[in-house]
């Protein structure tokens, strides 16, 4: 995965994956949205990475569920450095 790519795995009705593009944009952070509801793929890399629910962001070096306001914040630090 690119150093930089940031990919935010959700579905439609999730009020947290509203919240963490939000925040994503808010911080300028460029992501790419991939919908699990319509992808297979997606859905199997997100239960092989360990997870149940959406939504799920995946960067070069990490992974993690929920809104995560502070996890968003050191994208960004790291985004602007």
């Amino acid at each position: 995965m690119n150093k930089h790519k940031v990919v935010l795995y959700g579905q439609p009705g999730c009020g947290p994956c509203v919240a963490v593009k939000a925040s994503l944009e808010r911080a300028g952070i460029a992501y790419e949205y991939v919908d699990v509801t319509t992808s297979p793929e997606a859905l199997a890399h997100v239960r092989e990475l360990g997870y149940q629910h959406t939504p799920v962001i995946e960067t070069a070096d990490d992974h993690w569920t929920d809104f995560r306001p502070d996890k968003v914040a050191a994208l960004a630090a790291g985004v602007a450095s």
